[in-house]
């Protein structure tokens, strides 16, 4: 019953993950009415799980509880350092509260957020290695060399957390998906284009389903 219970609750959340994907990747955000509809399945799921494995409401509240305010607290920290957005935030505290209490635990939820955060530093990871290449490191050389006291830590920093967006092609700017920097132009000679400095907003939905389907491997293994 525990393991059935658990794959139905897993699906519904895959389900809400491929539309969370979809708004996430096309605009950056995801509609606040998608939201209310997935709270009310987590809370039509909570009935269900109280109701078929639980005894004591108030300690079954209380648990639930704590773990909304474990997550929130994680969440806070992610959001101070301008990791997350607000919607990621409430989708990890929704994600959670779809878990049972039989397989959950604080081990797990810290292992989450340890996992999605080797993700995002791989992420970005990726990303410096992309702007480090001839033509996409050109624009960036520039901007070092107007301004040469930039450490190497801080010039990491910015190839890892930046791009630089065609000039030719703001029409299809989103501020969602990359916000602008600098509105100073610089001229790429390797692709002979004007491009401006933007800072790069991945769609954070995909560490957040990877992270989940981590856990998710890591208690039906134990």
């Amino acid at each position: 019953m525990t393991f059935t219970f658990l794959i139905t609750s897993f699906i519904i959340l895959n389900v809400f993950f491929s539309i969370f994907l979809f708004f996430d990747l096309k605009y950056r955000q995801v509609p606040l009415v998608i939201f209310k509809i997935y709270g009310l399945i987590v809370i039509v799921l909570n009935t269900f799980e109280y109701y078929l494995f639980h005894k004591h409401l108030v300690s079954f509240i209380f648990f639930k509880i704590l773990i909304g305010f474990f997550v929130f607290f994680l969440s806070l920290i992610l959001f101070s350092l301008s990791i997350i957005g607000g919607s990621d935030g409430k989708l990890l505290i929704l994600i959670f509260l779809v878990y049972p209490l039989l397989v959950l635990n604080f081990t797990i939820i810290l292992t989450f957020f340890l996992t999605f955060s080797l993700l995002f530093v791989m992420l970005f990871l990726i990303n410096l290695v992309i702007n480090s290449s001839l033509r996409k490191s050109f624009s960036f050389f520039l901007i070092f060399n107007t301004h040469s006291n930039i450490s190497v830590i801080k010039k990491s920093f910015i190839k890892s957390f930046y791009k630089f967006h065609n000039f030719s092609e703001l029409g299809d700017y989103m501020e969602e998906k990359s916000l602008i920097k600098s509105l100073n132009l610089v001229y790429n000679v390797e692709i002979n284009k004007f491009q401006i400095l933007c800072q790069n907003r991945p769609p954070l939905i995909i560490i957040i389903i990877l992270s989940n389907n981590i856990i998710l491997y890591f208690i039906l293994t134990i």
